[in-house]
C-alpha cells in the first residue's frame, strides 16, 4: 500500500505566497459577449452554478474563522488564514462577475442574497446549517 504524503503547512503557505491573483485584474470582455450570446437555458445553469459557489464562499470566508483559531501550529494557523483570503477573493470575483456579465450590480450582501435564492434547502443545510454550528463550536471551545 503506498502511503500518501501530506504537504507541511509551511509548503502550502509558500505555494500559495507563489500564486497569487486579483478577482479584478481577469479580463471578461469575452464573457460579456458570450452572455448575451447564450440562450436563457445556458443562462440559468451558469447563474445557478454562480450562485452556488457564491453561498459556499460566502458561508466560507465569514465562518472559517473558527478553524483558523484552532490551529495546531504558528505555521498551520498562518496557511490556514490564506484560505480564507482565497475564498473572500471567489465570492469577490463571483460579485463581479454578477456586476459586470450578467448586468446585475449589487453590494455583496446583496449578491448573496439573490444567490441563497437558487440553491437547494440541502445545500442551505450543508453551508447555513451545518457550516455555521461547527463553526460556532469551534469558536466556543
Amino acid at each position: 500500500m503506498t502511503e500518501i504524503q501530506l504537504n507541511a503547512p509551511q509548503t502550502l503557505y509558500r505555494r500559495w505566497e507563489e500564486s497569487q491573483w486579483s478577482p479584478f485584474t481577469i479580463d471578461l470582455g469575452r464573457d460579456r459577449e458570450q452572455w448575451v450570446e447564450m440562450d436563457g437555458d445556458d443562462q440559468a445553469l451558469i447563474y445557478w452554478a454562480f450562485s452556488s459557489l457564491m453561498v459556499a464562499e460566502e458561508r466560507i470566508t465569514t465562518k472559517f474563522s473558527g478553524l483558523v483559531g484552532a490551529h495546531g501550529s504558528e505555521e498551520e494557523a498562518t496557511f490556514l488564514s490564506t484560505q480564507q483570503v482565497d475564498e473572500a477573493r471567489h465570492m469577490q470575483f463571483y460579485a463581479r462577475y454578477r456586476d459586470e456579465v450578467i448586468a446585475a450590480p449589487a453590494v455583496i450582501a446583496a449578491h448573496v442574497e439573490k444567490a441563497r435564492e437558487q440553491v437547494s434547502p440541502a445545500f442551505r443545510r450543508i453551508f447555513d446549517e451545518a457550516l455555521v454550528e461547527a463553526h460556532e463550536a469551534l469558536v466556543a471551545a
